[in-house]
């Protein structure tokens, strides 16, 4: 059964990293705490995303591979996953990522982009 006040939290929480708001932290950590574990990837993802945001790449790592241990085909977090490592200038990490995202969802065309992209710049190095 979905929590509502988890699922608000986490509407929230997009809301206010959209608008560039400090408290999304605060408010996906809430949303954590509220959520049942079959919530809790896509908020792990979230934080990551915001954390890759900040460039605080190694708290990115920690949250995205936590959203992929409790849900490892979860493409969203891969490929983001994959963007961390892209600015971090592993590449090779990076499309191991990317194509994980696009084996679980062909339809995730950020993925196809990201894999696109991060094969060209791995050529180059």
């Amino acid at each position: 059964m979905t929590n509502v006040y988890a699922l608000m939290a986490v509407y929230t929480g997009i809301a206010l990293q959209l608008s560039n708001d400090p408290s999304s932290e605060t408010v996906y950590k809430r949303a954590l705490v509220l959520s049942s574990s079959q919530q809790s990837y896509a908020i792990l993802s979230n934080i990551g995303i915001l954390y890759r945001q900040h460039r605080l790449y190694e708290l990115a790592r920690k949250m995205l591979s936590r959203s992929l241990e409790i849900c490892p085909g979860y493409a969203p977090a891969n490929n983001n996953l994959g963007l961390v490592f892209v600015a971090e200038g592993r590449w090779e990490d990076a499309v191991s990522c990317f194509e994980k995202a696009v084996k679980s969802d062909d339809l995730l065309d950020a993925a196809k982009s990201n894999l696109a992209k991060a094969l060209a710049l791995a050529k180059k190095q």
